[in-house]
C-alpha cells in the first residue's frame, strides 16, 4: 500500500484548505469554475512558498495548461479521480508559452505549485493525496 503523504484540514469556511505534503503545509487556492481555471495563476507576480492552486474538474480528462501571462515557473502535479499522482511536469517556465502541457493519463485534479516544490518535498508519481476533506462541499 502506498503511503499517504498528504492530509487536508479546513478549519473554517473562510480559510483556504491546507494540504500537508511530506510535512510541508500548502494553502490551496481552488479553481472550480471555467473562468477561474482559465485564469489560473496568470498575472500574479509571485506565489507564496506555502500556496498552490488546485484545479477541480467534474471528471477525468486530458486538460491542457499553458503559461500565458505567467511570471514565475511552476511544477504541475496531475492527480486522478482516486487522488493518486499520475504525472508530474517540473520546472515549467513562463517563456514556454504557447507550449501546451498535459498529463500522460486522464487527470481529474491538477495542482500547481512553485517550481522546485516537487523535488524539494520528494513528491512522486504514485503518491496518494487525501483531498476528501478539501473537496467536501465543493
Amino acid at each position: 500500500m502506498r503511503d499517504r503523504i498528504t492530509s487536508i484540514s479546513k478549519e473554517s469556511a473562510q480559510q483556504p484548505p491546507t494540504i500537508q505534503i511530506n510535512g510541508w503545509p500548502v494553502e490551496i487556492l481552488l479553481a472550480r469554475t471555467s473562468e477561474e481555471q482559465m485564469r489560473g495563476l496568470s498575472g500574479r507576480t509571485v506565489l507564496p512558498e506555502n500556496q498552490g492552486m488546485l484545479f477541480l474538474y467534474d471528471e477525468p480528462g486530458f486538460y491542457s495548461f499553458w503559461m500565458k501571462d505567467m511570471q514565475f515557473p511552476i511544477d504541475i502535479i496531475w492527480i486522478d479521480e482516486n487522488y493518486i499522482i499520475i504525472d508530474i511536469t517540473k520546472d515549467v517556465l513562463p517563456g514556454s508559452f504557447p507550449q501546451i502541457f498535459q498529463s500522460q493519463k486522464p487527470a481529474q485534479y491538477v495542482l500547481e505549485v512553485n517550481a522546485g516544490f516537487v523535488e524539494k518535498n520528494s513528491v512522486e508519481i504514485g503518491n496518494i493525496l487525501d483531498l476528501s476533506e478539501a473537496l467536501s462541499g465543493y
